[in-house]
C-alpha cells in the first residue's frame, strides 16, 4: 500500500467517517463459539471491533492495520474494556508474519488476495482462516470500502 493510501485511511478515521462500532459483525459472531483456542491475528483490523471480540472469548490477539489513527482508537477502546491486545501499525505488503503461529486469522472486509499464501503459512497446524468479503448481493453492507 502506498503512503498516499495509508493517509487516506488515517484521514477517514480522523474525520469520523468510520465511527467505531460496539459489536462484531454477524459473520464473526456466527463462528465465534467454534473457533480454536490460542492465538489470533486480525488483519486490517480498523477500529478493532473484531479483535476485541476475539479477545473477549479468550484468544491472545495481534491486530494489524495500516492506519495509526484506527489503531490508536482501537487501543483506547480495548483499554477501556480491560482487553489485552497487541496492536500493530503495519502494511502487510511489507510486514513479515511468523510462520505456524496463529490458531485463527480473520480477514474481514479487506481484499488483498496476494496475501493469502502468507496468511496460510502463518496458521498453526489445524488453524482457521476466516475470510469475509463484500458481495454485490449483500443486503446490509457495513464496514469501510476500499479507497
Amino acid at each position: 500500500m502506498s503512503e498516499d493510501e495509508r493517509r487516506i485511511w488515517d484521514d477517514r478515521y480522523s474525520s469520523g467517517d468510520y465511527q467505531p462500532r460496539p459489536a462484531a459483525g454477524p459473520f464473526l459472531e456466527a463462528w465465534i463459539e467454534r473457533l480454536p483456542a490460542g492465538r489470533a491475528l486480525d488483519v486490517a483490523c480498523g477500529a478493532g471491533r473484531h479483535a476485541m471480540r476475539l479477545a473477549e472469548v479468550g484468544l491472545a490477539v495481534d491486530a494489524l492495520d495500516v492506519s495509526a489513527v484506527a489503531i490508536d482508537m482501537a487501543a483506547k477502546e480495548a483499554k477501556r474494556r480491560g482487553l489485552d491486545i497487541n496492536w500493530v501499525v503495519a502494511d502487510l505488503d511489507h510486514h513479515a508474519l511468523p510462520a505456524g503461529t496463529y490458531n485463527v486469522i480473520t480477514v474481514i472486509r479487506y481484499v488483498n488476495r496476494s496475501l493469502w499464501p502468507r496468511l496460510v503459512d502463518a496458521l498453526a497446524p489445524g488453524g482457521w482462516l476466516l475470510v469475509e468479503h463484500h458481495m454485490k448481493t449483500d443486503a446490509d453492507v457495513d464496514g469501510p470500502s476500499s479507497p
